[in-house]
């Protein structure tokens, strides 16, 4: 598995994390893209929630997605559209990096959880 950190926007403290598997053209040649999932979670727009994070980024790992989790704009920060351009800045940085990541470009979910859902 590959665990990454990327910023996305410094002044929201937004970043999103990525966790994909390697790429093994010898032993899984038919898996070298897969579908990926985004999780957004929870927080009142406060924080976001570590429980609805990286726990359910790896259960759909475990279900052969690749899987991003998005600490979205929180407190202060989080005034409309904040968090919704982490998202879409979030799915450009995936998109761009699908190739590269074994993404399948056109099958990526996004998953959001109570405020991460909104």
């Amino acid at each position: 598995m590959i665990c990454e950190k990327y910023i996305l926007n410094e002044e929201h403290g937004s970043y999103l994390m990525r966790y994909t598997f390697v790429k093994d053209e010898v032993l899984m040649p038919n898996m070298l893209k897969r579908p990926a999932v985004v999780v957004c979670p929870g927080g009142a727009y406060m924080a976001c929630c570590s429980r609805e994070a990286d726990p359910v980024a790896f259960q759909y790992m475990a279900q052969g997605y690749n899987a991003f989790v998005l600490e979205y704009a929180t407190k202060e920060k989080a005034v409309f559209p904040n968090s919704l351009m982490d998202l879409c800045a979030a799915m450009k940085l995936i998109r761009e990096n699908a190739d590269e990541w074994g993404v399948i470009e056109d099958q990526i979910a996004v998953l959001g959880f109570s405020a991460g859902g909104h």
